[in-house]
């Protein structure tokens, strides 16, 4: 048993060139950051919007405008495209979105506001 612990914990030598080479190979096929927002804005939508959760829905919807939106726009700067792209999807700008109903008309309106402030920025 030692013996077979000992050999797991020091395992093969390792090629630093391999890995080195196997981590750079990664880093190419990542997207760019931009791509990675539009992806997680798109897939933070469709949770929020699919209805597929049904009971948890609404902490769903709830917990990405709170993490995402409200907290982007509660400094002054211009909003960011993800959260812009997040609020677009909420309030159904481009497919109805029925989670959003979940969050109230003060929020829905808050959300109309953010798309319109940053639809010059985008």
């Amino acid at each position: 048993m030692k013996k077979r612990m000992h050999e797991g914990l020091l395992g093969e030598v390792i090629d630093d060139n391999a890995n080195a080479q196997a981590w750079r190979t990664c880093e190419a096929k990542a997207p760019t950051r931009e791509e990675w927002e539009k992806e997680h804005a798109a897939y933070l939508i469709d949770l929020a919007c699919s209805g597929a959760l049904h009971q948890s829905q609404e902490y769903v919807t709830e917990g990405i405008y709170s993490g995402w939106i409200r907290r982007a726009s509660d400094d002054k700067s211009p909003i960011v495209p993800q959260a812009w792209a997040l609020a677009r999807g909420l309030i159904g700008f481009d497919k109805p979105c029925p989670g959003a109903k979940e969050l109230g008309e003060e929020a829905i309106e808050e959300l109309k506001d953010e798309v319109q402030k940053g639809s010059g920025n985008q």
